[in-house]
């Protein structure tokens, strides 16, 4: 109860308030001289994807796990998933930093996660269910015998309480029982009313059928967790050896991705504090337009990892140099696909444009800077940056 209650209020209040990026923002940020830090400061909080997952499975899990005792916990879960999704969304799109870009494998592998919340709730619900009353107490045949008749008799409960017990004659003698199906040898499955011993019988007649139809449900929603995790990891790595399992999605819209004005491509990178700009390592010769980003003071190499290895970077401005004089074949050093299995590799091949040339994007000298510049800038102005580079190291 007092999870949920956490979980509706205190934490969304918390994440709300964000006094630590507040702080940021107008404390700190503001006296501090150096523009990238500062810059920093006024970023906001880190957050992950798999964070909000994570508390949307908690809350949903132990309302699931805690419904047959606790069935207003469903409301409370009902309740913090809409407070999670107005202030999750007003972080995200207010407060928080931008996250960076991911694909569809965290949604996909959370939901065996969910699947198995639903197992939680068909098991606890149908074997809670049969639990009740909770006694542990079973009627028997036999009545209370004379020498055990006695008036407002003291009793302790098992926390020391002291109760007032009355027995009278003809009372009904109860015997301890297991109400628990579950831990029957072996586990009573599907439960039903039916798995009670003989002479140990505590269920009524309608808890009976309704225990008949939780127990028909479990084994239905059994039955489909099988079949669904039995398709998605086994038949589905199977088949892709015996059948063609690609469908594509969606619809041709007759724009080329190399038409696009703003192209963006997964440009390895690394986030590093107190830089406005993350890390490039990858050598961006021929794809800076899908980089995403654009520093207006320093090219892409200024960012680039690469070119802190002096051999690396003498490979990549001889590879761009030869590029530009239209002799790449000719670049042969030592070691030269250092930069391949060093760093990442992206490559980029545009289609034909009308005019038999490469279209916007490809990978030339002359029509795309290789440090980031613009595609105006002649074949002496790339040889110049090429040749101060050089210098530099």
């Amino acid at each position: 109860m007092s999870l949920l209650f956490s979980e509706l209020i205190k934490n969304p209040v918390l994440q709300l308030a964000d006094y630590t990026s507040n702080l940021k923002r107008h404390l700190f940020g503001p006296r501090i001289l150096d523009s990238r830090f500062r810059q920093e400061m006024f970023a906001g909080a880190y957050w992950t994807l798999a964070e909000r997952y994570t508390d949307a499975t908690k809350v949903l899990f132990l309302a699931c796990f805690y419904c047959t005792i606790f069935p207003a916990g469903l409301f409370f879960a009902a309740g913090t998933m809409v407070v999670h999704y107005w202030t999750d969304k007003y972080c995200i799109l207010r407060c928080w930093k931008r996250a960076p870009t991911l694909g569809t494998h965290l949604s996909s592998l959370s939901r065996y996660f969910f699947a198995l919340t639903i197992l939680t709730f068909a098991l606890t619900l149908a074997y809670d269910y049969g639990r009740f009353p909770f006694d542990h107490a079973c009627e028997t045949d036999d009545v209370v015998s004379n020498e055990y008749v006695v008036n407002n008799a003291t009793a302790l409960t098992l926390d020391g309480k002291p109760v007032l017990v009355t027995i009278e004659d003809g009372d009904t003698v109860y015997d301890y029982c297991s109400q628990n199906l579950f831990s029957f040898s072996p586990p009573a499955f599907p439960p039903r009313a039916g798995h009670q011993p003989e002479d140990a019988q505590w269920m009524t007649d309608g808890q009976g059928r309704m225990l008949f139809i939780l127990g028909w449900a479990l084994v239905a929603i059994v039955a489909w967790l099988f079949l669904f995790y039995f398709v998605r990891l086994v038949l589905n790595p199977l088949r892709h050896y015996f059948f063609k399992t690609y469908r594509p999605k969606g619809k041709v819209s007759g724009i080329r991705f190399s038409r696009l004005p703003e192209p963006a491509g997964y440009v390895p990178n690394v986030r590093l504090a107190g830089s406005n700009f993350p890390a490039l390592v990858c050598d961006t010769t021929g794809i800076e337009h899908l980089v995403g980003w654009k520093d207006p003071h320093h090219s892409y190499d200024k960012h680039n990892l690469i070119f802190d290895v002096p051999h690396v970077r003498q490979t990549v401005l001889k590879r761009r140099k030869a590029n530009i004089e239209g002799d790449s074949a000719s670049v042969n050093v030592d070691g030269d696909d250092t930069v391949d299995w060093l760093f990442s590799t992206v490559r980029y091949w545009p289609p034909p444009g009308r005019d038999g040339e490469a279209e916007s994007g490809a990978i030339d000298g002359k029509r795309n800077h290789p440090t980031g510049g613009s595609e105006n800038e002649d074949e002496g102005d790339v040889k110049g940056v090429i040749a101060k580079l050089a210098m530099e190291d």
